[in-house]
């Protein structure tokens, strides 16, 4: 693990230790978050990815759901393809790449 996933981990071991926030440098809701997965998951560090990954398409479809219902007939598809891909996508230039190897 690299950047910041290490702090959040350790935030949420500390919360299922007892230990609350002692210097609130961060928003108290995404460890709260890890912390629930892990004690349901088990502690991996794959745990609170995979709830996330099956959040993150649950949050596709029910952006497919409501656009559909409340604007034009082709958009809903455009709402829940931009929620689909996200920026880092584009700004990473991994697109660029994956589309330049196959032409």
């Amino acid at each position: 693990m690299t950047g910041h996933e290490l702090g959040y981990e350790r935030l949420a071991y500390r919360l299922l230790n007892g230990y609350f926030f002692e210097r609130p440098s961060r928003t108290p809701v995404y460890p709260f978050f890890v912390a629930g997965c892990c004690e349901f998951l088990g502690h991996s560090p794959g745990s609170a990815v995979y709830v996330q990954a099956i959040l993150g398409a649950k949050i596709i479809r029910l952006t497919f759901i409501l656009a559909r219902r409340f604007t034009g007939a082709q958009s809903f598809l455009v709402a829940a393809g931009l929620i689909a891909l996200p920026p880092s996508f584009f700004m990473s230039g991994c697109c660029k790449q994956r589309f330049s190897t196959r032409l």
